[in-house]
């Protein structure tokens, strides 16, 4: 389990740095926590101590429930305001929506370490737990919320800070007040959360691994620069598209899907085609009635002569067969 926590990890990471569709980034990033949540229970196991595993996992699981609760509120206003679901849609976009800007700014910054927020605290209190596996384990699990950091700072670079030209120019949608409130109470409850850990993490008996985590938060840093130098700028990233193009498709396993859906679907119509219509429709609805028919009025034609010795001897061999049906009864039944 730990070994597929992490993979499925770095697999949604390096995807959500190649995706450009708002709610997909965020839906590879949740995927991406969840793994982390699995990831330290199984960790725990793997240490000889299931329990903590999971407590760790818990409060991974309270602290992005949180924030990401308000990173989906956030962006369905920013899809709202400028009507398109793409990061890079409208340049500068902070000056335009500065409420909805800082709140996606301090949610992001959950998931990318900054301390001392409760994202942070949770992702610290797995570095610690991870410290005590294996140096293999430690090194991926950095390497992870290094990706972590690039990807979640480089959505809110191209989506708010981005430089780039303006194709656009209809008219924008217009956010209420109303939009800001819930993600504004959750960003609230990340902070207050954030200053209160270490009550919360002698509640849960983890103040054990409330370390600072200094090399996961090095690494993270060293994140934010990289996505805010790089992302909030037009870029020709036309020598590394097959790399993009490979995580962009996730991994070509997407199309992969693809591929299969569409093989299945022609077998399904071929099934339909050749037994639903061909064997049930064809053959049992309209073949076997047709043929029913014209053997009861292949019998009705020879009985219906208009003799009546035909007719007594037709009733004849009738009680005939009931008495023969009734004796077979009676013997099976003695």
């Amino acid at each position: 389990m730990v070994g597929i926590t992490l993979f499925t990890a770095l697999y949604t990471s390096v995807n959500a740095l190649a995706s450009n569709e708002q709610k997909v980034i965020l839906a590879y990033s949740t995927a991406d926590q969840i793994s982390l949540m699995i990831f330290s229970s199984s960790l725990g196991a793997l240490l000889g101590n299931v329990g903590l595993g999971i407590i760790v996992g818990l409060i991974q699981m309270l602290a992005h429930g949180i924030y990401k609760a308000s990173l989906f509120m956030n962006a369905g206003s920013v899809i709202h305001y400028t009507e398109s679901r793409y990061v890079a849609s409208k340049p500068l976009l902070y000056k335009e929506i500065p409420s909805v800007f800082v709140l996606q700014l301090i949610a992001a910054l959950n998931l990318a370490n900054l301390p001392p927020l409760i994202g942070f605290w949770a992702h610290n209190i797995i570095g610690n737990l991870v410290s005590s596996a294996s140096s293999t384990i430690f090194y991926l699990y950095i390497i992870l919320e290094f990706l972590g950091a690039i990807y979640i700072l480089r959505y809110i670079a191209r989506t708010f800070l981005w430089k780039g030209e303006e194709h656009d120019t209809h008219e924008h949608g217009h956010l209420s007040t109303l939009m800001v409130i819930s993600p504004g109470l959750l960003i609230l409850a990340s902070i207050i959360l954030g200053i209160l850990y270490f009550n919360l993490a002698t509640f849960f008996n983890v103040i054990q691994l409330s370390d600072i985590d200094f090399i996961s938060l090095i690494l993270s840093v060293i994140g934010w620069i990289i996505a805010f130098a790089v992302y909030t700028r037009r870029l020709d990233l036309s020598s590394i598209m097959p790399l993009i193009d490979f995580a962009y498709y996730g991994w070509y396993v997407n199309p992969g899907f693809d591929k299969f859906g569409y093989i299945f679907k022609g077998f399904a119509n071929a099934l339909f085609n050749n037994f639903e219509r061909g064997v049930i429709d064809i053959g049992l609805n309209e073949r076997l009635p047709k043929s029913v028919i014209n053997f009861g009025s292949r019998i009705y034609n020879v009985v219906e002569d208009h003799i009546l010795g035909d007719y007594i001897m037709l009733y004849a061999w009738g009680i005939v067969l009931l008495l023969i049906i009734v004796l077979v009864l009676f013997g099976v039944i003695g």
